[in-house]
């Protein structure tokens, strides 16, 4: 009788979880769009391609003997939205990290990009990620699409600054986690939803169920 009762749990759980989808190259880059800013950063919330969008500039603000990276003036479709913040390669990106401050967001305040912190890069090379956080077509919140970018700028050796005015960047790699908790910056490896964890645990328990049984 237990095993009937835990075969049908396990079935009701397995109908509740859809696999994860991770993809590849899914942040589209343009510039001097509307609104007039230098950067438009566009992300697929659906596989089926419904789009959002975020828009900031860059900034060179300079200070002895340093140069410093500032994103600002953020704009964000008034759809769905997203929600965008600085992380580092590796950063386990999901709503709850978010709910605990633990990444720089943009709240309407100018950020400073630390390249030696974000990305382990220097300003001979310098890259930096950003991550997201957006919903399906209807849905506000929780937030349920997440997805990382890695962008570059490309530099100068003379003048001034390093960098060639105009600021511009490319893109040198993405990622978008559909279906699931979150997304593990720099990879294609999703966090999985609570419901896979509890059909995995349901198969412990119903492995020890069928010992004892035997």
């Amino acid at each position: 009788m237990r095993l009937a009762i835990l075969s049908i749990a396990i079935v009701l759980a397995g109908q509740a979880y859809a696999a994860p989808v991770v993809t590849a190259d899914t942040v589209e880059l343009n510039f001097d769009t509307f609104p007039v800013r230098d950067v438009q950063l566009t992300v697929k919330q659906t596989l089926a391609g419904d789009f959002t969008s975020f828009w900031f500039d860059l900034d060179v603000q300079t200070h002895p003997g340093t140069y410093d990276i500032a994103i600002s003036n953020f704009t964000v479709n008034l759809d769905e939205g997203s929600d965008w913040y600085l992380v580092r390669e590796g950063d386990i990106f999901t709503n709850a990290a978010i709910d605990d401050w633990a990444f720089v967001g943009f709240g309407g305040a100018t950020q400073l990009i630390d390249f030696s912190y974000h990305s382990g890069s220097s300003l001979s090379s310098p890259s930096f990620y950003l991550a997201f956080a957006t919903s399906e077509p209807g849905t506000f919140l929780p937030r349920n699409v997440f997805g990382w970018v890695h962008l570059r700028m490309p530099t100068i050796s003379t003048g001034p600054s390093p960098f060639f005015p105009p600021l511009t960047v490319e893109i040198l790699e993405s990622a978008t986690a559909y279906g699931s908790s979150g997304v593990i910056v720099g990879s294609l490896q999703a966090v999985p939803e609570p419901s896979s964890l509890l059909v995995g645990a349901m198969g412990l328990l119903g492995c020890g169920c069928w010992r004892r049984a035997a």
